[in-house]
């Protein structure tokens, strides 16, 4: 089973991510230096949207950090 595709099985909450997102970055899930991933239904709505679905309580969510050096 492929986690990305499998419903409470990320780190954290999209509430959680957004949060996240918001305190370093941008608050978007597809822009910034911190992107969410996951469930595209229930993280973020799609490739295009640039918000969190922070009412949804499952962890569908994950974060990566692009560092630059």
């Amino acid at each position: 089973v492929d986690p990305a595709v499998t419903a409470g099985t990320q780190p954290m909450t999209p509430a959680r991510a957004a949060q996240i997102d918001r305190r370093i970055d941008d608050g978007r899930p597809n822009s910034g230096y911190v992107h969410g991933y996951g469930l595209t239904a229930s993280c973020y709505n799609d490739a295009n949207d640039t918000r969190y679905a922070e009412a949804v309580t499952s962890k569908d969510c994950g974060l990566v950090m692009r560092i630059q050096g």
